[in-house]
């Protein structure tokens, strides 16, 4: 739970900044590795994965924009 909380805080956009891009995302989630804050087993999960569990991601925050605007 944590490396996909870690994953979704940095690179998805926010109302204050732009999601990070990749490179910076995998900087820093290894370097927590290093410092035994994240499993480096299910980092390897989401660095073998990235893109297509950003792709995932991305749409998935596309859907909760879209669903916020119909909201209000």
């Amino acid at each position: 739970m944590a490396v996909s909380d870690v994953f979704t805080a940095l690179s998805e956009d926010r109302p204050y900044r732009k999601g990070m891009e990749k490179d910076k995302v995998l900087e820093i989630i290894k370097s927590m590795v290093e410092d035994n804050k994240l499993d480096d087993r299910i980092v390897a999960i989401l660095i073998d994965n990235y893109d297509q569990i950003n792709l995932l991601r991305k749409g998935a925050q596309e859907n909760a924009v879209k669903e916020y605007q119909e909201l209000f």
